[in-house]
């Protein structure tokens, strides 16, 4: 610049502040509904702002925050955008995996659930690839005599993940 003759100097100082280191992580996958999911942020920043299929107002400003019995609802990328005292951000991005929960079906061979004396019903599983029942048979169908609850447990073996279907059988009544 030019200022009655002569040249003024001036000079400015620009510090460019490095953005906060992030990492974002979980505690990995899980079945359906049977774990609490976890979200991690490591970081030195001071607020957080979390995105994602399970993340609501209650838990998206929280450093680590967790969806108690995820579902598969939950799946997908997360993402935390951090900000430290300078004002500076900086995001990263985590995926989740839950696992979906067999099918399973339990099926009787008498639609009215009434178990006459001397008579048996063939109680059948479906749905998952092994099975346990109440009383500790793991085949896929058992043959029953009494009343009682009957449980079935049923597994899938890529992710081995359970699920359960039972049924209560009365005892018919006396004409």
């Amino acid at each position: 610049t030019f200022a009655g003759g002569s040249f003024l100097d001036a000079s400015c100082t620009v510090v460019i502040n490095p953005e906060p280191s992030v990492s974002a992580g979980n505690d990995g996958t899980f079945c359906s509904g049977t774990a609490t999911l976890h979200l991690t942020a490591t970081t030195a920043a001071t607020t957080f702002l979390w995105t994602g299929p399970g993340i609501t107002g209650a838990n998206q400003a929280q450093q680590n925050p967790s969806i108690p019995g995820a579902t598969t609802a939950e799946n997908g990328l997360y993402q935390v955008t951090v900000t430290d005292a300078l004002n500076c951000t900086n995001s990263a991005t985590t995926t989740v995996g839950i696992y979906a929960l067999p099918p399973v079906v339990l099926t009787v061979n008498n639609p009215n659930n009434f178990i006459c004396t001397g008579a048996s019903y063939n109680l059948s599983a479906s749905g998952a690839n092994t099975y346990s029942w109440t009383g500790g048979s793991t085949a896929n169908f058992i043959t029953i005599n009494s009343a009682g609850t009957y449980i079935l447990t049923g597994t899938e073996s890529v992710h081995n993940c359970s699920n359960t279907d039972q049924v209560v059988i009365t005892a018919a009544s006396s004409p």
